[in-house]
């Protein structure tokens, strides 16, 4: 993809859930310096991009809560990112969670190869 080299440092939002990293909104956004067929018209963003993800674990928020001390407890249901839209079977009693989000860099974003083509 042209569109992964233009990328700069993606991040994405993600709760602790169980000790593994459920993200929210299953997108994340990328720092841009090129401009993409992506970049928006307005002038306000015009270094960032949203980045799709797809096969990370997330949760489909139903409801949350901010307690005085800062505290975010929230509600949804546990899923898997597919293209950008989390997919989480909204049976059974939703999962809550205390936690504050905290945002983390994308690692190894794409199927892009370490080695360069020179």
């Amino acid at each position: 993809d042209a569109i992964v080299q233009g990328l700069g440092q993606c991040t994405y939002r993600y709760v602790d859930y169980d000790g593994r990293k459920a993200a929210i909104g299953c997108t994340a956004t990328c720092g841009q310096t090129a401009t993409s067929l992506q970049a928006r018209d307005n002038s306000d963003e015009p270094e960032e991009i949203t980045l799709e993800l797809s096969d990370k674990l997330c949760i489909l928020v139903t409801g949350n809560t901010t307690c005085e001390n800062g505290t975010v407890i929230l509600q949804g249901y546990l899923g898997n990112c597919t293209h950008g839209v989390c997919n989480a079977d909204q049976t059974g009693p939703p999962i809550t969670i205390l936690g504050s989000e905290e945002t983390e860099s994308l690692e190894g974003t794409g199927e892009v190869d370490e080695q360069e083509s020179k």
